[in-house]
């Protein structure tokens, strides 16, 4: 057996190439031997919590005949693997699997030889848009399998909408992007801001911060004409396994309409932030003591009364004299009600949704509730993550890519959920 030539005078393309094919017989040793880094650890639990069984096996059966492509299974795990690690771009992704054979291999391919081209993926991206329905079925069933590790998940809900801008440039005149509109929103009381794209709703776990739906417009969609058309797909997929007892949302989604159906369609109860420019124009129901814009009540010697709780059958507030209760400041109680108990007014919430909530907003109980809204903030910080998360930090153009960007970027988010539960 003849001895190998030295380093030096074998040709640089071919010393690579030697080197990369020991490296990948390497790689396939070290997992034969059950041996795994943590990021591949990460992948390989990803891969066996997607429930997608069904989404593979529908991609597959849209397989014709003539030349074999890449196995489908392999086209889906790599791309998953873009979003586990927030890869950009297709030719991003392509590097990194040449580079890193430990995630090569675990998602199937076993040379640099059968890493998929660009044009591969092009084609498998366009077919997945196709499917976007089964993603968002497999989605709640990832949701689903999280609820039974954690019974209380969907209780109480926080909506709110973020941008996502265009991968297309503002300053041309002919936009790239057809589908993309100009957002507009105010961040402070001087500072606005404007973008090019589209707009994220999302429906958030206020305890868990686990994403559960969302919802794509374009960003000249107003929140408060999204969050029906969100809550209605939600329970479209959940089924019973969505029944949220309250819902929480900024002054964005301050509409009537929505008031009524969270409160009669959705049986919960709305916590969302008055918008104080419609003040205005809305007039104050007529009751014989005076009712607040913000839905407390005065006596008639303008003295704050006291919540005294929710009649579920009725749906009516009751609040009752201050001095009976305890409060002190009023010298007039001869005067209201001849009665010990004191004064007691009724206010049906069917008269105002919006004015008259279950729980009022005065209470200290609905100011708590409120607060837990930020948790949708923080999941839409960890989707962004300062901008290189793979929601954001794309080369993606059209509403459908955008869509599905946004889908599979919130699908792996829900996958690391159950890692931890």
């Amino acid at each position: 057996m003849t001895n190998p030539l030295p380093l030096s005078i074998i040709p640089e393309k071919q010393v690579e190439k030697q080197s990369s094919e020991a490296l990948w017989e390497e790689v396939q040793r070290i997992f034969a031997g059950f041996e795994r880094t943590a990021f591949t650890k990460e992948l390989e639990a990803v891969f066996n919590n997607l429930h997608d069984a069904e989404l593979i096996n529908a991609l597959e059966a849209t397989r014709h005949t003539g030349r074999p492509g890449y196995p489908i299974k392999i086209m889906w795990h790599t791309l998953v693997a873009s979003y586990v690690f927030d890869i950009p771009t297709i030719e991003g992704l392509i590097r990194r699997l040449k580079g890193d054979p430990f995630i090569a291999v675990l998602c199937g391919i076993c040379s640099e030889s059968e890493v998929p081209s660009r044009f591969s993926y092009y084609r498998f991206i366009k077919k997945l848009i196709g499917f976007q329905t089964l993603i968002e079925k497999c989605m709640a069933d990832t949701v689903t399998e999280l609820k039974k590790r954690l019974p209380d998940l969907g209780e109480t809900i926080a909506i709110d909408g973020t941008d996502i801008s265009t991968y297309a440039s503002k300053y041309k005149k002919t936009n790239s992007d057809p589908n993309a509109k100009w957002g507009f929103k105010k961040k402070g009381e001087n500072d606005k801001y404007v973008w090019l794209g589209y707009k994220l709703q999302l429906l958030a776990d206020a305890k868990y911060e686990i994403p559960i739906a969302s919802l794509i417009t374009t960003a000249n969609v107003s929140d408060s004409v999204s969050l029906i058309p969100l809550l209605e797909k939600t329970k479209d997929l959940l089924k019973d396994e969505f029944k949220p007892k309250h819902i929480l949302a900024d002054a964005g989604y301050d509409a009537k309409e929505n008031y009524r159906y969270i409160v009669e369609r959705a049986k919960s109860i709305p916590i969302i932030l008055m918008n104080p420019r419609r003040a205005k124009k809305d007039a104050l129901p007529s009751f014989e003591h005076r009712a607040e814009y913000d839905g407390s009540v005065k006596c008639g010697w303008d003295i704050p009364m006291v919540f005294w709780g929710y009649d579920k059958k009725q749906k009516r507030l009751k609040y009752r004299c201050p001095i009976v209760c305890g409060k002190e400041g009023c010298t007039w109680l001869d005067k209201c009600s001849e009665s010990k108990y004191g004064l007691v007014v009724k206010i049906p919430i069917t008269e105002d949704y919006r004015r008259y909530c279950q729980i009022p907003r005065h209470m200290k109980k609905w100011k708590v509730l409120y607060n837990k809204r930020v948790s949708v903030e923080r999941v839409f910080s960890r989707l962004k993550k300062d901008g290189d998360g793979k929601l954001v930090n794309h080369r993606i153009r059209g509403l459908e890519k955008i869509t599905l960007n946004s889908l599979l970027s919130i699908w792996v988010m829900q996958v690391k959920q159950c890692l931890f539960c």
